[in-house]
């Protein structure tokens, strides 16, 4: 260790205090974050804490350190440094995270974290200079990460509100019937007044030509899903736009089924807490010999993900060719089919689909459910202009993700190695 660092306890270095009590009933308003374990988990007229605040889990999700870059609440699931002793405080932040604090939890009904039991931890700490500039080079690769996931996240609003608004509300045909002056049934009224409220706003923007072309301009009512629909649509299952494939589990016991870098496999574990669309492979690969031993399908690239049990509705797109267990009921879409308007439908309709899922000890949507689920199918030549539309974006999207999976292993490899002092900054930047 080099003799600039200094060798000293974790109480030497920051101080924690116990977050407070808070009622949820005086979380629902105030300008205030209010941390949690878990993160923000509401709002407060009051704040405890100045900005930054630095805590970690006390119970709960124990030991995870959070940071917040403003005042706020820091909750009695936490414990918050309340002195950074001349310290700088994002460094801190990584400093905690190389601690592993989850190890020293207590108790065994509820585990809990006592500051006195992390306060004695021995480390070592450089000087103030070579601390922000650690957390300056850890720092830059955060915010990078942040805003690829605050653009991916505004990307998917944009493809939602398309998708709403083409297939869900009907804003083109609204729009086609209220230039031509047709007749509206009554039953939709009251929306006729809400887009020509939009349409004479400032901020409308109409469609090219070719777009509106490509839309009806009336409506006609549908026995089946009891409502008015645009007219020339067609009411379909999903088995008429996908076919609906299961998935397998090779047996466990047999280590010949299983191997690094073979056939991706997911269980719906992998997309739990996942923020992206496209995954490329889960946690476990298979080999040739476990997919022909095991009722798992190989599917292609685009084919659209659907976790059918525990839990319902985990969604995303195959990047790859790609295998599941049968916690999956996965749509490989038709020809002319987007995989994107498939994702989005399900999306749309996860609430409905949990709504005809059956079992006693969890809940499961069989393949016969998903097959026999209604979707309203549009003209092939509105699918064809949504999916061109959105080719971009979804191109984008990889981009951002690939980006960011490139940043964060960055950020795994130089965050120990930099916290440790195994590797200094200056050796970063050397040629």
């Amino acid at each position: 260790m080099n003799s600039e660092w200094k060798e000293c306890t974790l109480g030497d270095v920051v101080n924690f205090r116990r977050g407070h009590d808070l009622p949820k009933s005086k979380m629902k308003s105030g300008r205030y974050p209010v941390m949690g374990s878990n993160g923000v988990i509401g709002f407060h007229n009051e704040f405890t804490t100045k900005s930054p605040c630095v805590s970690i889990g006390r119970s709960g999700n124990v030991g995870n350190p959070k940071i917040l870059k403003q005042d706020c609440w820091a909750h009695n699931t936490t414990l918050y440094i309340d002195d950074f002793k001349g310290n700088d405080p994002l460094y801190v932040y990584y400093l905690l995270h190389r601690l592993s604090l989850a190890n020293y939890k207590g108790g065994s009904a509820v585990p809990t974290l006592n500051r006195n039991h992390i306060h004695p931890i021995e480390l070592s700490i450089p000087p103030l200079q070579e601390q922000k500039a650690i957390a300056h080079i850890l720092g830059t690769l955060d915010d990078k990460i942040e805003l690829n996931r605050e653009m991916n996240e505004t990307l998917e609003q944009m493809a939602q509100a398309l998708f709403k608004s083409w297939f869900v509300d009907f804003d083109p045909v609204f729009d086609n019937a209220i230039a031509k002056g047709n007749s509206i049934p009554d039953a939709l009224k009251l929306k006729v007044k809400k887009r020509k409220e939009v349409i004479s706003s400032g901020n409308y923007k109409t469609l090219p030509k070719e777009i509106k072309e490509l839309f009806p301009s009336s409506f006609e009512f549908n026995d089946e899903l009891e409502k008015w629909i645009p007219e020339g649509w067609r009411v379909s299952t999903i088995s008429d736009l996908a076919d609906v494939i299961g998935g397998g589990t090779p047996s466990t016991k047999v280590e010949e089924y299983y191997c690094e870098n073979g056939i991706p496999w997911l269980s719906p574990k992998d997309l739990s807490g996942y923020d992206w669309r496209y995954i490329s492979r889960g946690a476990k690969d298979i080999t040739e010999l476990g997919l022909k031993k095991s009722s798992a399908k190989l599917m292609p690239k685009g084919t659209v993900l659907f976790s059918s049990r525990a839990p319902i509705g985990y969604v995303a797109i195959a990047e790859n060719e790609i295998s599941t267990n049968q916690g999956f009921k996965s749509l490989v879409p038709k020809s002319g089919v987007p995989s994107e308007f498939l994702f989005q439908f399900l999306k749309a309709n996860v609430s409905a689909i949990e709504a005809i899922a059956s079992g006693s000890t969890f809940k499961e949507v069989s393949g016969t459910a998903i097959k026999d689920f209604t979707i309203l199918n549009s003209p092939k030549e509105i699918l064809n202009k949504y999916e061109l539309i959105t080719k971009e974006w979804n191109h984008r999207f990889i981009q951002l993700q690939k980006e960011t999976d490139t940043l964060v292993k960055q950020r795994e490899v130089l965050l120990p190695q930099l916290i440790s002092g195994k590797l200094r900054v200056s050796e970063i930047f050397k040629n």
